[in-house]
């Protein structure tokens, strides 16, 4: 069979799978999309991806990620695009050697949590000091782009079994670092996030996607004007990077009397990290503090960010970009770590945004006015709409195509 126009998909059980396929399958090409969903067995329970063009791949042991690496490698596929750089796909990358363009759909922790030197630089004081992460001499001096870099070139076969370069091993994720190598293009979130990725590797050159558009997935309830809404949205997940703790402590000034505190817990993080963002907002906020600890369906999760006129990331690194851009679009007050690349990109597109260590009062009593959701409205669609969406996808093919 001929695969010289065929783009590959590679991907595990995701929220975000069917927003692509979907998204691919509305501009025309000639190419054919073929979409692979690797999973542990035959028999394992999809919980998000739905689409019946997924085709399921077993993987369970070594000897079927180096078949299965070995049979794509020989397909010659047109591209192959792996979503995410999770450990299944850096295992597959780790055992490829064809000759196809390769792709990496960059999702933010392929970025921030695999690469030692971000990770210590996405938290602020309150969250390290709780998660006790306070860098040694010896992390300080292998957080060093550079030094990482240079110890990263060498195989651990080569390393000394000593102490100091056991800890430099459990550091550094060597695979991560072959399967970088072996990729041609990444498509990140938003594109001043290759800003980061460059200090990864220089050698990757960028192309745009975009996981859906915010007008397919919320068509129905993008017009609620949420300005006049009295709830507080705080982060998108239950993931450290947020950086409840710190939020809390800013808002403990503020005059909070009539609203609730809605903090999302129930995506990613771990279960000690969790229960002390709970403890800590129920000591804060007593009965307005509001923890989502369920998976929720799309349209209930909706109608609790429609009571929300306030949005508050302290996100260091690019997160919770589908809550910001349709937060955004309702007319909320959005309040950013000046750190977080979509703090940046508001800068440079003239969105309204504010700069969360500047935070007062005033600011929660007033809202945002007609005109300028309006202004908002435009921009965002400009920046994230289904035509921006469908474009970015033809310069994609076009760029395959060279």
């Amino acid at each position: 069979m001929d695969y010289s126009t065929t783009i590959l998909h590679v991907f595990h059980d995701d929220k975000f799978i069917d927003a692509a396929i979907d998204v691919f399958s509305r501009v025309p090409s000639k190419f054919k999309e073929e979409y692979h969903l690797i999973v542990k067995s035959q028999d394992h329970v999809v919980k998000h991806v739905k689409s019946n063009l997924a085709i399921k791949k077993v993987m369970f042991s070594e000897k079927a990620f180096k078949e299965y690496a070995h049979s794509i490698s020989l397909n010659n596929y047109s591209a192959i695009c792996f979503h995410s750089l999770s450990g299944t796909n850096v295992h597959i990358l780790n055992f490829y050697n064809g000759n196809s363009k390769i792709i990496w759909f960059s999702w933010g922790f392929g970025i921030y949590n695999k690469w030692f030197p971000f990770q210590s630089r996405l938290l602020e004081p309150k969250t390290r000091k709780q998660l006790n992460l306070k860098l040694s001499v010896f992390e300080r001096i292998i957080s060093n782009n550079i030094i990482y870099r240079i110890f990263g070139s060498i195989p651990y076969k080569f390393i000394p079994g000593n102490k100091i370069f056991e800890k430099i091993k459990s550091k550094h994720p060597n695979s991560y670092l072959r399967a970088i190598a072996k990729i041609d293009y990444v498509a990140p979130v938003i594109k001043n996030e290759m800003y980061y990725i460059n200090k990864v590797s220089k050698r990757l050159s960028y192309i745009p996607f975009n996981y859906g558009s915010y007008e397919l997935k919320f068509n129905k309830s993008l017009e609620k004007d949420v300005t006049q809404e009295k709830d507080v949205l705080i982060g998108n997940s239950g993931d450290y990077s947020n950086n409840h703790l710190d939020i809390f402590e800013m808002l403990k000034n503020i005059d909070i009397t009539d609203r609730k505190i809605i903090v999302p817990l129930n995506y990613g993080g771990d279960k000690e990290y969790i229960e002390t963002v709970i403890k800590e907002g129920e000591k804060c906020f007593g009965e307005n503090f509001e923890p989502l600890t369920e998976f929720l369906p799309l349209v209930e999760y909706d109608k609790i960010l429609s009571k929300c006129g306030i949005v508050i990331f302290n996100h260091r690194r690019q997160q919770a970009g589908g809550n910001f851009v349709v937060m955004s679009y309702k007319g909320a007050k959005i309040f950013l770590n000046k750190k977080s690349p979509f703090y940046k990109l508001s800068k440079e597109n003239n969105l309204k945004v504010y700069a969360l260590d500047d935070i007062t009062q005033k600011d929660f009593d007033t809202v945002l006015t007609m005109s300028e959701v309006e202004k908002q409205r435009v921009k965002i669609k400009a920046l994230f709409g289904i035509e921006e969406v469908k474009r970015k996808i033809q310069v994609f093919y076009e760029i395959i195509d060279k």
